[in-house]
C-alpha cells in the first residue's frame, strides 16, 4: 500500500467486510478500512459517512439506478456529491448545476488523498474559521505554482483543463 500522509484527527474508516463487494483494487479498500478519510478538509471537502458504510448514491441521496455504481465519499464546498466509482477507483464528482455531469478528481483514492492532504497542508494558514470557512484569497502565488507542480507529479489527468482540482487552484491565483 502507498503511504498517504495523514493528519492527527478522527477520520472515517469504513468496514472491510462491507467493502468486500466492490469492483475496486485491494489497495483501495485497504485504504478505505486502514486509513479511512479525513472528517473535514475545509474549506473544499465535507466527508459523510452514515454509520461507516460505504452506500451508493442511490442509498444515500435517493436517486435513480443510473447512480448504482458511485460510491458517495461526501460534499464540495458546493454541494456536489463526491463519490468513488465502483467501476474504475477513480474519484468523481457530479456537477449538480450542470445536469449530474461527472468529472475527474482524481484517478484513485490513493492520489486524492494525497491531493487532499498537500492541499490542507500549503491552504490550511490561509483558511478563515468561521461559520462557512474559506481562503482568504491572499495564498502567494508561489505556493500555488509548488502547489500545481506537486500535484502534476502525483496525477497529471487530475490537472488537465477544466478538472476539479486545476479550477480550484485556478480560483486562489485569482
Amino acid at each position: 500500500m502507498k503511504k498517504v500522509k495523514q493528519r492527527k484527527e478522527k477520520r472515517i474508516l469504513f468496514d472491510k467486510s462491507q467493502l468486500a463487494p466492490l469492483k475496486v483494487d485491494l489497495e483501495t479498500k485497504k485504504l478505505l478500512a486502514e486509513v479511512g478519510l479525513p472528517r473535514d478538509v475545509a474549506p473544499l471537502f465535507e466527508f459523510m459517512s452514515s454509520k461507516n458504510q460505504l452506500c451508493t448514491l442511490c442509498e444515500t441521496l435517493h436517486l435513480s439506478a443510473r447512480y448504482q455504481l458511485y460510491w458517495f465519499l461526501g460534499m464540495t464546498k458546493l454541494g456536489d456529491p463526491i463519490c468513488l466509482h465502483g467501476d474504475n477507483g477513480n474519484i468523481v464528482l457530479l456537477d449538480v448545476s450542470n445536469d449530474d455531469c461527472e468529472r475527474l478528481i482524481n484517478s484513485s483514492l490513493v492520489q486524492f488523498l494525497q491531493f487532499v492532504e498537500l492541499f490542507y497542508e500549503y491552504i490550511q494558514p490561509f483558511v478563515l474559521r468561521d461559520e462557512r470557512p474559506e481562503v482568504d484569497g491572499h495564498v502567494p502565488n508561489i505556493l500555488i505554482r509548488e502547489m500545481r507542480e506537486r500535484f502534476e507529479e502525483i496525477d497529471k489527468e487530475a490537472m488537465k483543463p477544466h478538472s476539479f482540482w486545476k479550477l480550484e487552484l485556478d480560483s486562489l491565483s485569482k
